[in-house]
């Protein structure tokens, strides 16, 4: 929570503080990670808190599976690493919607995955991931935005 949701958690430790202030209670951190869940299913209008931890596992996931195809530790401070962690977050809330986006340019697929062959790749460990663990496959079109982000996040950091 503290990675991903970075507002929501600062917010999360302030209520701690509150909290400690009116009834005496410390609590630790990980109960700040609960409440700043909370923050974030209220943003979802509606959203379960169920949904809203499988978001947070599959950008995990996704981002373990980038860091370990490259081999490098993601800059959590970067503005690509914040696009990044916000293209899966959105990602996952269409796929477990099923409104993934449908194929509409494999010419622009096709460049791009000739462009960032390691992207390509890299993207592939993310399409079995997906397909073992929600039984889906991803589109061309949601590939092709994959790509672009993955090697957005890693070029900076190999240069």
């Amino acid at each position: 929570m503290k990675k991903f949701y970075p507002n929501e958690f600062k917010a999360a430790l302030k209520s701690l503080d509150m909290i400690q202030y009116e009834t005496g209670c410390i609590m630790t951190e990980d109960e700040a990670g609960y409440i700043a869940m909370h923050f974030v299913n209220a943003q979802q209008n509606g959203e379960e808190m169920s949904q809203t931890v499988k978001v947070t596992k599959m950008v995990e996931d996704i981002l373990h599976i980038v860091e370990y195809h490259y081999q490098i530790k993601l800059d959590e401070n970067s503005l690509n690493y914040t696009r990044f962690v916000t293209h899966i977050r959105y990602f996952a809330r269409r796929l477990f919607a099923k409104e993934l986006n449908q194929d509409t340019d494999d010419i622009l697929y096709q460049q791009i995955r000739e462009r960032y062959p390691d992207a390509y790749r890299c993207v592939l460990k993310v399409k079995k991931y997906i397909k073992e663990n929600c039984d889906i496959e991803l589109t061309n079109e949601e590939m092709t935005y994959f790509m672009l982000h993955i090697n957005r996040v890693c070029s900076r950091i190999k240069s």
